[in-house]
C-alpha cells in the first residue's frame, strides 16, 4: 500500500542541502526533493515523471509518494536561495516524520480541519483521495493530523481505517478546533479592520465557528471578511467603505506575496451562514 503525502511543515529542520536555487518548473522542483530524499536517507528513492511525485521506493508495497506542488509553489515565492533552503529543510522534515507516523499514531484530538482553495489538489496526479467537503466560494475543506512537526493530510483510506466516516471526521475535527479555539483573539486597528490571532495555522479553520461570528456580528454589525491566506482572517463593518478598501488592498498584496494563499473572494456572515460578498 503506498501512502500519499501532502504536507505542511510547521517547523524547521537543520540544512540538508546547500542554499537551493528558485526552481523554473514542477520538474526542477522534483529534482531538488529527489536529492534531498535521497540525503535524508531515502536511498532507493525515484521520481516518476508521468505522476509529477517522487516514491521513497519503488519495489516496496510501503512506499511514500510525495507530490511537491505545494513545495514548488513555496520555493518560487521565497525572497532568497537561503530562504528556499529552508522550505526545503522544513519539507523533509515533515516528510519523515509522516511517513514514520502516518498510519501508527492517529490520535483523535489531533484532527483538525483547514480550508484549503477548491484547486488545492489540481495537477497532483496519482489521486491522492484526500477527503474533503465544499464550504463556500473557492473553499473547501480539508482534513489533517495535526503532529508536532508537521500535518498531515487525511486520505479516505485513513478515515475508513481509523473507523469513521465523512459525517464522523468532519464532527470530530469541529470539535477538536473548539478546543483549540480556547486561545483565539480579534485584534483591530484604528481604520475598523480586525484580525483573528491564534497559531499561525489555524485561523481560516475559524471560519467554520458559527458562535464566533455570531458574537463578531453582534459587536459591530454585519461583517465582510477576506481570508488570503492560511494564517490571515481579515473583517471589517460591511458598511465601512475605507475599511473595505484597505482591506481588499492587504489581500490582494497576500495574494501577490505569500506562498499559502487561499482565497481571493470576500465573504459576508448573514443568517447564522457564509456567501460571498456582492461587489
Amino acid at each position: 500500500m503506498r501512502h500519499f503525502i501532502l504536507t505542511t511543515a510547521l517547523c524547521l529542520a537543520n540544512p540538508l542541502l546547500a542554499e537551493v536555487p528558485r526552481p523554473a518548473t514542477l520538474s526542477d522542483t522534483l529534482a531538488l526533493l529527489h536529492e534531498a530524499m535521497i540525503d535524508a536517507g531515502f536511498v532507493d528513492a525515484a521520481i516518476d515523471a508521468e505522476n509529477q511525485s517522487v516514491i521513497s521506493d519503488p519495489a516496496a508495497t510501503d512506499s511514500y509518494v510525495s507530490y511537491p506542488d505545494n513545495l514548488h509553489r513555496s520555493l518560487q515565492t521565497a525572497r532568497d536561495d537561503a530562504a528556499r533552503q529552508l522550505v526545503l529543510d522544513d519539507f523533509m522534515l515533515a516528510f519523515v516524520s509522516a511517513q514514520r507516523q502516518i498510519n501508527d499514531d492517529f490520535v483523535a484530538d489531533q484532527v483538525m480541519p483547514v480550508l484549503r482553495h477548491v484547486d488545492y489538489l489540481d495537477g497532483v496526479s496519482g489521486d491522492p483521495d484526500i477527503v474533503t467537503r465544499p464550504f463556500v466560494g473557492d473553499l473547501m475543506i480539508a482534513y489533517v493530523v495535526d503532529y508536532p512537526t508537521h500535518t498531515t493530510s487525511i486520505s479516505a483510506e485513513i478515515m475508513a481505517d481509523t473507523g469513521y466516516d465523512a459525517t464522523g471526521l468532519h464532527a470530530l475535527a469541529l470539535q477538536n478546533l473548539t478546543s483549540r479555539s480556547e486561545a483565539l483573539g480579534v485584534e483591530g486597528s484604528d481604520l475598523g479592520i480586525y484580525f483573528l490571532t491564534l497559531d499561525g495555522y489555524y485561523e481560516n479553520a475559524l471560519l467554520l465557528d458559527p458562535g464566533l461570528w455570531d458574537d463578531i456580528s453582534g459587536q459591530i454589525g454585519p461583517i465582510a471578511v477576506a481570508v488570503p491566506a492560511r494564517d490571515l482572517v481579515l473583517i471589517a463593518a460591511r458598511d465601512n467603505k475605507p475599511a473595505l478598501q484597505v482591506m481588499s488592498e492587504i489581500r490582494d498584496e497576500v495574494l501577490r506575496d505569500n506562498p499559502y494563499t487561499l482565497s481571493k473572494m470576500m465573504f459576508k456572515w448573514e443568517d447564522g451562514r457564509w456567501d460571498m460578498l456582492d461587489d
